[in-house]
């Protein structure tokens, strides 16, 4: 197989994302790499803390990528209306929705 005709692969995060999942990790860093003791005591963390923490940047990353996946299909749905019910009195005509609008 020629060197050309290999698919690129895109990446899984934007810079976005990363610098989101780097700001919530940084937040609760001393919970999730603090000290751990099984028994909760004072000096250390359990592990629930430690999951709570966890779940706690999850849901964080995870409303910025729902908020990205409205902002498409809002947008998705506006050009879906243009291409219904075109303008009139002239101008440019709509452009062809991409891959992610005709989903």
């Amino acid at each position: 197989m020629a060197e050309s005709s290999k698919r690129v692969r895109s990446a899984n995060w934007t810079e976005r994302e990363k610098i989101l999942l780097m700001e919530s990790v940084r937040e609760r860093e001393e919970v999730l790499f603090g000290k751990f003791t099984g028994s909760g005591g004072q000096m250390g963390l359990s592990n629930k803390a430690k999951d709570k923490g966890w779940e706690d940047v999850a849901a964080a990353v995870n409303a910025y990528i729902k908020k990205q996946y409205d902002n498409i299909k809002q947008r998705a749905k506006g050009k879906l209306d243009e291409l219904k019910r075109p303008k009139t009195g002239g101008g440019p005509v709509p452009k062809e929705q991409s891959v992610y609008e005709k989903i």
